[in-house]
Parts: structure tokens; C-alpha cells; sequence
């Protein structure tokens, strides 16, 4: 057999020392530090893309990667890599989009030509030549691509039954008409309908594949056209630990918004974790499981309660229903002017971005801004002038970034009120001339004083408002530190909820001490309220061991650290009540039986055993070992030391430095295996309802004032379709 590789019988090559070291030329391994050539089993991936690509392994995790060997033949500025263990699909998406190339290789470009009678050529076109580009179209592949930039970009269904639309798609391809790509509204409905079925079986498959729990999230939005949809998440780890969501639905609610109304919305096989409460504790009458030990609440929901008491001393949304709704903003405005200098400040920004007032108050607003930019000395920082920001009455976080956008604007904010004032007093003086005249008994009319002056900043008003943002921010970093940077990579986890808490009580409890003596009674009284909230919530998340056992299994932390950290809650008994959680979460996992490890090696020994012989073998000598080939090596007994006691118990100075705890478990799987199985649970499990809240941002921009007869199928089936492609769940192409 020379001249040729043996194969193994999956028609994968066996590569000899020489061959693997001639696959690996042209890498520069400086370049890529940690990582090293894979071990190359003898089965291996027979997927299209190892054509193109290197096997690596890292050197720490063991992981293995698909590292692209044309952008390192290119010299391409960075090194794309996959890891394998998420499939193929990044690296067809990568060949096709950057190195044009797919299973039957390069991919024919399609020729920009139109073929109707309008085109003018300099020659007459070849009727070959005109076949050819018909027989190029594919009418999937256009409907697919057309879907996907309608989910993207929130086109109208009814924008592609315009003339206009069709002439654009007909000097691209004069046929297109008669291939069936020139749909209705309705029939674009009937394709998204049908995507969405057809790929949620791929989604269901990937469900069931996931060897840990699976946690939800689900919340309320009530969309422009007045339906009450509730968006459900599962979150989990894959197996090299990358945090995985997947939008499974967007069910209507109808009628009340009771916990079993939700929860008949809300079902599913794995088990998990579920946030808020009388949804749960329907979910847990219907699945049978204990809604108390399941029940995780949104941190970032949580420090917006206590950020609206610390404001103005109550819930935004119970201070929003004061009175008869809607509100008139004259109404509106005297209100909020009762909750002193924050109230005075919203009202004044709410007043100069009024959309009714056509824009005038604006671009006064904004001619002061670049006058005050004016008056700066040469050495005083300028900026460009920045619209002010229009607070919701739903989230803390639009007052605080409205707040700070207005503390700097303080100069024309402040010459605004005064333009305002003198204006006002002006119009009066000219009534009370005016009355001067008539007779004493004669009823005079002064005008209104215009709301804008009534809220009027005083310089007490605007130190008032300074020290409420250096109150409010630690909150706004502990929210943005919880929800994450999803963009950068960076999810927040459940281990930092009870530092989180632990120092946001300390915060506060430093400033009730702080500002005992202060005359401010209102800041005095809210920062209490805002402690008291914080305390509430603090006090239940003692009834779920996952947050204790978040902190217990970060190698950095572990049960030494709560112990020290929290020294103070010895003598309530807390301490112990944290470890006896934690053996009892502990317990659910202690037995789990361990997967089968391959060993591809034990066949290969008993081989050896019958070919390297010196002498013939019996038949009892032959057929004994014989007998052994495809058998499952005996699984070795279990470790002699629990792991829970064993990781606690563990002296190693490399713990400090494990700054990822999930990165950590991955690799120590091997070693600690059920009790990772614990922990990449755990740190699985969002510790807040940021994607939710992402969710209906997005959908808000897709359910607007003119477009409001979608159904509640039609939305949830083009959000997760469009989710789904996005992170990288499914490969939205044609089929």
C-alpha cells in the first residue's frame, strides 16, 4: 500500500510523524501561545471545512479548535478559530462569507446583469450566456436572504407589494416574477411561519443534547398594538462553558395577568431555574417541583426599586399611576415638582423635549448650549452640545443617564429658566400697565406663570442633584456589572450577586451615617427606604442555596472566604445555614453516575497482545482476548474522598489567580467531575432579565404606531428566527 495515507474506515487519513509535521508548515506558533498541534485520533471529523483548516489543541483546557489555514497562508491581520466542540457551522459561515467557499468549493459569483428589453448592450447577449444566469438564481436562496434582511433591518410585510420594490428586484433579474420571488404580506408570512418550524426542531435536538440544567427567564412587555407577550430564554453552557441563550417563544397572554396565566405559556422538559414568584409557584403545582429552590429574582429589577425609593422615596411605576391616567403634562409636571430637586429637574428636561411643542424649545435650547460653549475660557474643556435625554417612567437607569446629561448642560439649562422668567415677568408688566387704566372695581387678568418657571434650579437644587448621583452610582455599576457587555463577551454571574449585595448594604448603611446630621430630612428619609428595599429583598435570597453555592465555588472564595467575608452573620447562625445549603444542593449531585470515558487504546493492546506474540497461541490463548474487542473498559471505582470536601480542602496558590470560575471548571473537570457537573449548572443561571429587557427593545422597534396588526405568531416567529441566526444556533440560509 505505498503511495497513499492508510485510511481509517471513515475514510479519514492516519497521518504518518512526517505528514503531520508538513500539515502544520506555515503556522507561526509565537503567534499562537498556549496552543499546540492536536493528537490525531484515528477517527476523525470528516466534515468539508478540515480541508481548510488546522486541528489545535490549547494546552491548558486541552480544548480542541478548527484554526483557519487560509488566513494563515494570507497573513491574514488575525487568526480565526473555532471550537469544535460547537460543530461546524462558524467554520462553513467563516469559508463562505470570508474565503468565498463552500463544500464543492469556490462559489460562482453571480453575474450583475439584467435581461429585460430596456438593457442596452454593445453586442447582442448569447442566449447560452442568458440560460446560464437563469439557471444561477436560486429562488430559496433569495427568499431566505430576503426574510433575513426584512428580520434585521424591521421592513414592513407590505413594503415588498410596492411597484417600486419590484422594479429594483427586476433590473437585478428580469424573471424573478415568474419564479414565484415576488411575494404578498401574506405569503411572507406564510415562508417566516415556515423557517420557524423547520428550524425549531433544530433547536429542540440542541435542547436535548445540553448535559446540565437548563434555566429560564420570562417577563412581561406589552407591545405598541396593546398585546401582552411574555419572551422566554433558556440559558445554559455548552460544554467548553460559553454561556448559550435561545429564545424558545413570545406566547400572548390573554385576560388576566395571574401566575397561572403565565405559566401556561411557559413549559419544558429540563429542569432549571425560574424567576418571578407567583409564576413559579404555579410552574412548580404543574411540574412538582419546589417553587422556593427554584425561584431566582432579577437582581437588576431589584436595584431598581431601590434606586427609585433613594429618588423619590417611592416605586416609579406606583408614582406613575398617582391620579387619573393619562396625564395632561401640565398635570404631569406638578406632580413631579412635589419630589423636590430631581422632580424639578425631569420636569424641566420633559418641558424643553416636548414633541408637541414642534421642536421651538429645542433649538432655543440648543443656541444657549453653544453660546455657553462660547463663553468658556480658552483652557476650560468644550464639548459638543448634547440632547438631553428624555427619561421613561419605568426604569431608574433613564433618570440617572438624564440626570448626568443635564448636570452638565447646567449653564444653559439655567439660562433657559432665566430666558423663561424674563419673558414671563415681562408679558406681566405689560398687563399690569395695560390695567392701570381701567377702572378699580374692573377684575384684572395676569397670565400664568409658565410651568418651566416654576422649576426653576435653584443652586441648592442642582447641589441636591450631585449628591444624588454620587449616591446612585455604585448602583449603576453593580447593574451594568450584572447584566454584562454581551458585545465584548462579558456575562455577568450568579457568584457576584451576594458580593453585590453585600456591598451595596455597605454603601448605604455608610451613608445613613454620613448624612445623620444633614438638614436634608427627604435624602436622609430616602436613602433609609432605599436600604430597607435592599434589606427586603436581601433577607429572601436566603431561601436559595445557589447563590451561597455561586460564591462557595469560586475557586478564589469557597467556604474560607464566606466565612471571613460575612463574620458578622455567625451569631444569627447564617454562616452554618449557608454550609448546610450548600451539602444539601451538594447532595443532588454527589451521586450522579460519570459518563463513559473512551479509551481508543484498549483495542489497540489487545492487538498488540495477539499479533507480537513469539508463539502460537492456543485457542483458549487466542479467543480470550478475542472476546475483549468492542467491549466498554469497567469503569474505575469512585474516589476514596467526596469532591466537595476534597475542592474545599484543596491548598493551591494557583486558586488565587482563577479569576473565571466557569474557565476553571471546564478545565477541572476531569479531576472534580460531579461537582463541576454543579457548579457550570450554577454558573449557568443569569442573574438577571438583561436579555429580556434587550428582547423588547428590539421588538418595540419592530411593532410600532404603523405597524400594529402583527399577531402575536408573527412576531415571536421573526424574533427567533432573527436570534437564533444571530448567535450562531442555526445557519439561516436556504434549504
Amino acid at each position: 500500500m505505498s503511495g497513499a495515507n492508510p485510511q481509517g474506515p471513515d475514510g479519514t487519513h492516519e497521518d504518518t510523524t512526517d505528514d503531520v509535521d508538513d500539515a502544520y508548515k506555515g503556522i507561526n506558533w509565537s503567534k499562537l501561545e498556549g496552543y499546540t498541534m492536536a493528537p490525531h485520533s484515528k477517527r476523525q471529523h470528516i466534515s468539508w471545512t478540515w480541508e481548510h483548516g488546522y486541528r489545535i489543541q490549547n494546552m491548558n483546557s486541552q480544548v480542541i479548535f478548527w484554526l483557519c489555514k487560509i488566513c494563515i497562508q494570507r497573513k491574514a491581520n488575525r487568526n480565526t478559530m473555532y471550537n469544535i466542540a460547537g460543530g461546524s457551522h462558524s467554520q462553513i459561515r467563516h469559508l463562505r462569507d470570508k474565503h468565498n467557499l463552500d463544500a464543492n468549493g469556490p462559489i460562482k459569483k453571480k453575474r450583475r446583469l439584467t435581461f429585460n428589453g430596456n438593457t442596452s448592450t454593445a453586442g447582442p447577449i448569447e442566449q447560452a450566456l442568458v440560460n446560464q444566469r437563469i439557471s444561477d438564481f436560486s429562488p430559496e436562496r433569495f427568499k431566505t436572504a430576503l426574510l433575513r434582511w426584512m428580520a434585521y433591518a424591521n421592513i414592513s410585510f407590505r413594503q415588498v407589494e410596492l411597484p417600486q420594490f419590484h422594479e429594483l428586484l427586476q433590473e437585478a433579474y428580469a424573471e424573478i416574477g415568474t419564479v414565484g420571488c415576488l411575494p404578498t404580506a401574506h405569503t411572507l408570512v406564510s415562508w417566516i411561519k415556515r423557517d420557524f418550524y423547520h428550524y425549531k426542531a433544530v433547536v429542540v435536538e440542541q435542547l436535548q443534547e445540553v448535559e446540565g440544567h437548563v434555566h429560564f427567564t420570562f417577563d412581561l412587555w406589552t407591545a405598541g398594538n396593546l398585546l401582552s407577550l411574555n419572551g422566554v430564554f433558556a440559558h445554559f453552557l455548552d460544554p467548553i462553558g460559553k454561556k448559550k441563550k435561545i429564545l424558545l417563544s413570545i406566547p400572548s397572554i390573554n385576560g388576566s395577568h395571574t401566575g397561572e396565566a403565565i405559566a401556561d405559556g411557559v413549559g419544558g422538559d429540563h429542569q432549571g431555574v425560574w424567576p418571578r414568584e407567583a409564576r413559579v409557584d404555579a410552574l412548580g403545582r404543574m411540574f412538582g417541583f419546589n417553587p422556593s429552590k427554584r425561584r431566582l429574582r432579577c437582581t437588576a429589577h431589584i436595584v431598581n426599586l431601590v434606586a427609585t425609593q433613594i429618588m423619590y422615596g417611592k416605586d416609579l411605576r406606583a408614582f406613575e399611576t398617582e391620579g387619573d391616567a393619562p396625564r395632561a403634562l401640565q398635570d404631569d409636571l406638578k406632580l413631579w415638582r412635589r419630589k423636590g430637586a430631581l422632580g424639578k429637574l425631569r420636569n424641566i428636561i420633559m418641558w424643553i423635549t416636548d414633541r408637541h411643542a414642534g421642536g421651538g424649545r429645542a433649538r432655543e435650547f440648543k443656541a444657549l448650549q453653544i453660546e455657553s460653549q462660547n463663553c468658556l475660557l480658552d483652557d476650560e474643556p468644550r464639548r459638543p452640545p448634547a440632547e438631553l435625554k428624555r427619561p421613561n417612567d419605568t426604569r431608574w437607569n433613564s433618570h440617572y443617564y438624564a440626570f448626568e446629561t443635564a448636570v452638565l448642560n447646567r449653564a444653559p439649562i439655567d439660562a433657559y429658566s432665566e430666558k423663561e422668567e424674563r419673558a414671563h415677568n415681562a408679558r406681566l408688566d405689560r398687563v399690569t400697565q395695560k390695567n392701570r387704566r381701567l377702572e378699580a372695581d374692573k377684575h384684572i387678568k395676569f397670565p400664568a406663570k409658565p410651568l418651566i418657571v416654576e422649576d426653576k434650579m435653584s443652586t441648592e437644587d442642582w447641589v441636591t442633584v450631585t449628591r444624588y448621583m454620587e449616591i446612585l452610582k455604585p448602583l449603576m455599576l453593580v447593574t451594568k456589572k450584572l447584566e454584562g457587555y454581551p458585545r465584548q463577551g462579558r456575562n455577568g454571574l450568579m457568584w457576584e450577586v451576594l458580593p453585590c449585595y453585600e456591598f451595596l448594604l455597605n454603601h448605604l448603611e455608610r451613608l445613613m451615617e454620613q448624612y445623620r446630621h444633614d438638614p436634608d430630612e427627604d435624602l436622609k428619609l430616602n436613602i433609609q427606604l432605599g436600604w430597607q428595599k435592599l434589606n427586603e429583598y436581601y433577607t429572601k435570597i436566603d431561601d436559595t442555596e445557589v447563590y451561597v453555592a455561586a460564591v462557595a465555588l469560586h475557586p478564589q472564595l469557597r467556604l474560607t472566604k464566606i466565612k471571613q467575608l460575612w463574620a458578622d452573620r455567625v451569631d444569627d447562625g447564617w454562616i452554618c445555614r449557608a454550609e448546610q445549603q450548600l451539602h444539601d444542593l451538594w447532595r443532588q449531585y454527589r451521586d450522579l453516575p460519570l459518563p463513559e470515558q473512551p479509551h481508543p487504546e484498549a483495542e489497540d493492546d489487545i492487538l498488540d497482545e495477539i499479533l507480537n506474540t513469539t508463539q502460537l497461541p492456543s485457542e483458549e490463548d487466542l479467543f480470550g482476548p478475542m472476546a475483549q474487542l468492542g467491549k466498554k473498559p469497567a469503569q474505575p471505582p469512585p474516589p476514596p474522598l467526596v469532591e466537595m470536601d476534597e475542592f474545599q480542602g484543596t491548598v493551591d496558590t494557583s486558586f488565587a489567580n482563577q479569576r473565571d470560575p466557569v474557565s476553571f471548571w471546564v478545565y477541572n473537570r476531569p479531576r472534580w467531575p460531579r461537582l463541576a457537573r454543579m457548579a457550570l449548572d450554577i454558573y449557568g443561571i443569569p442573574p438577571t432579565e438583561a436579555d429580556n429587557e434587550r428582547l423588547y427593545s428590539r421588538m418595540g422597534d419592530m411593532v410600532t404606531k404603523k405597524r400594529n396588526r402583527l399577531s402575536a405568531a408573527t412576531i415571536g416567529a421573526m424574533q427567533c428566527l432573527r436570534q437564533w441566526d444571530e448567535d450562531e444556533i442555526i445557519i439561516w440560509r436556504s434549504r
